[in-house]
């Protein structure tokens, strides 16, 4: 399982990129000129540090590339509002990972198709303080600093709502601090420079030990839905299905299990666009 250390923390703010082939975060490109290219392009919502992503999904990029006999890469951006307008704006990926509220939106601005979900019940968001702390309720939150990821992530957003609802004093409020990723939210809440952060559980579940014993959870808040997997209007018909069987059925071949266990993702499971119309109080209000 990929984990990162407190020892991260300025990579997590510069968003430092690694050297890699199949890898890309910069340079816009048309889809005309991109799709004379001899390769598909995978875009991942940067929900966590560009080289933390690049070891949780290169090796998924790599695997789709032998089974589809075409080179698949791997590509994200530094941050949420360039990764969206990329995706309706330029319509740069072919295949698409995004949180569910950004794909309600390239469902209906830009014709992505949802094939695939991570087989979970639900996707968690967590609010959690260290072990230490005095803090042992929302209410306790009132006056203090919370880091969050993106302004524009759905855990953010899960976040802000039950924030809103705890009755805090005007002049005492929670001090809702953004950040550009889930892991820099928690390390602040680690390193003490916040009071209490939130963030995905996955990701929480993805710290280094010696991070994630250190803290404790005070508030968890499910979204409607988990994160799917879509496909491009674009892509013809054949290699959709051929793309779909793929994802699909990874937990069926050894070298599929290998990718889910080294980042320990449950596998995916089949969608629908329609299972995300419940994401529309979420995505009303993104502006990018």
């Amino acid at each position: 399982m990929t984990r990162w250390a407190p020892a991260v923390l300025l990579a997590v703010f510069s968003l430092t990129v690694l050297p890699t082939a199949t890898m890309a975060i910069t340079g816009a490109d048309t889809v005309k000129d991109r799709k004379a290219e001899p390769h598909f392009t995978f875009g991942f919502l940067p929900f966590v540090s560009t080289d933390l992503l690049v070891k949780m999904f290169e090796p998924l990029t790599d695997y789709l590339s032998k089974k589809l006999g075409v080179e698949v890469h791997f590509e994200t951006a530094h941050d949420f509002a360039i990764f969206q307008r990329r995706t309706v704006n330029e319509k740069r990926y072919d295949f698409l990972f995004t949180a569910p509220h950004f794909y309600y939106l390239a469902q209906r601005q830009a014709g992505y198709r949802a094939v695939a979900r991570v087989d979970a019940r639900k996707l968690y968001a967590v609010i959690v303080v260290r072990k230490e702390s005095r803090i042992n309720s929302l209410s306790d939150l009132c006056g203090r600093k919370l880091t969050v990821p993106d302004r524009m992530a759905l855990m953010t957003a899960l976040i802000r709502r039950t924030v809103a609802m705890i009755g805090c004093k005007k002049g005492n409020e929670v001090a809702i601090l953004p950040t550009p990723t889930h892991n820099a939210a928690l390390l602040n809440a680690y390193n003490r420079t916040s009071d209490a952060a939130g963030l995905a559980l996955v990701t929480l579940n993805m710290a280094e030990p010696v991070v994630m014993n250190s803290m404790r959870v005070i508030a968890r808040i499910g979204s409607p839905s988990h994160i799917p997997v879509s496909v491009a209007p674009w892509i013809d018909r054949e290699t959709a299905g051929k793309f779909t069987k793929i994802i699909l059925s990874l937990e069926e071949t050894k070298e599929g299990r290998a990718v889910m266990k080294e980042n320990d993702w449950p596998g995916f499971k089949a969608a629908t666009p329609q299972e995300y119309d419940v994401m529309e109080p979420y995505a009303k209000f993104i502006n990018y």
